[in-house]
């Protein structure tokens, strides 16, 4: 299986609210396929609803928020890994993790944010200066919303 990253300026060919399989690139066109499937979100509607409402985030799924260069996570219910990600894919930084009620600073040359788990990029293994790329999967999974229970 060849894994053609989709980061391009404007993430040319990810569509909004489609599942994609999540890898790390590698120099000479090699990558490494990670246990996550990521959610695009790009309206902004989308983006302003995020993971609120939520009770939980699978530890398999994330929810990547484009454009964005800032998070939040007040009114969410748990907390968070974000991966802040530029235009081309690379890890910029990361915040780890991150608990409901705060406001993350917006980063430098940010053009993505990808929400996981708490605890997931370490399990992950991801770090700066990685490159993430996103291939389609076969049949669209959209993220299966976890409501909390009043």
């Amino acid at each position: 299986m060849v894994l053609k990253t989709t980061f391009t300026n404007k993430l040319g060919g990810i569509l909004m609210g489609l599942t994609y399989r999540a890898a790390v690139l590698l120099g000479n066109n090699g990558y490494g396929e990670l246990d996550l499937w990521v959610t695009h979100a790009t309206s902004l509607g989308e983006r302003q609803k995020g993971l609120l409402g939520d009770s939980v985030l699978p530890p398999e799924r994330g929810l990547l928020l484009t454009p964005c260069s800032q998070i939040h996570t007040v009114g969410m219910a748990f907390p968070i890994d974000v991966i802040y990600l530029s235009s081309e894919g690379y890890i910029l930084d990361m915040d780890t993790p991150v608990e409901p009620g705060k406001w993350g600073l917006p980063r430098d040359g940010c053009e993505h944010c990808l929400e996981l788990s708490a605890g997931r990029a370490r399990r992950l293994g991801l770090l700066p200066g990685m490159r993430l790329g996103f291939s389609p999967i076969r049949t669209p999974m959209p993220l299966k919303r976890h409501r909390a229970i009043k």
